[in-house]
């Protein structure tokens, strides 16, 4: 059995792309405690 976490609604953006980041097209996701709290 294999798995594949996908991250692609996780809080904070993970790319710079218009259907994941932010506005301004800044990456957060890994940059706070909080946001990565809230994923696992």
């Amino acid at each position: 059995m294999g798995v594949i976490v996908d991250l692609h609604a996780a809080p904070g953006s993970q790319n710079p792309f218009e259907h994941s980041a932010s506005r301004d097209g800044s990456q957060d996701w890994g940059t706070t405690d909080a946001n990565i709290a809230q994923t696992v």
